[in-house]
């Protein structure tokens, strides 16, 4: 489940950075085209060129902002279901081992003797 997961987001974080690349050449060209022939453009044209590049450079971070807000939302998406798929996994791993206690933050923990430590049999678990 973590691997397709983990391609699923990989997938989205591919499209999502070729839309903000095309935007980025867009406002490449525009760039480009004022800073090489901005000097031989008439006032207006140079107006028109440079209006352009900044709604073109505002289209970009929004797009930018997009993607960057949607892989992040569906990263929290995924992680939820992973979590909760294994929180299920971490009871039954568990209760087979007949642990009492598990501690899921790994801040509240001081010391962990490696010999309890049951991430790698959830993960297992998790992966079947």
């Amino acid at each position: 489940m973590g691997e397709a997961a983990k391609k699923d987001i990989e997938k989205l974080r591919m499209q999502r950075q070729t839309a903000v690349n095309n935007k980025l050449a867009e406002v490449n060209k525009l760039k480009d085209l004022l800073e090489k022939s901005g000097k031989g453009m008439s006032v207006k044209e140079r107006k028109d060129v440079s209006e352009s590049l900044q709604k073109v450079y505002k289209e970009y971070q929004r797009v930018l902002a997009d993607a960057k807000e949607e892989i992040t939302r569906e990263d929290r998406e995924l992680v939820a279901v992973i979590l909760e798929k294994a929180d299920g996994v971490l009871k039954a791993v568990a209760k087979k081992q007949k642990y009492t206690i598990i501690l899921k933050d790994p801040n509240s923990i001081g010391y962990l003797d490696p010999s309890v430590d049951i991430t790698d049999d959830v993960v297992k678990e998790l992966n079947k």
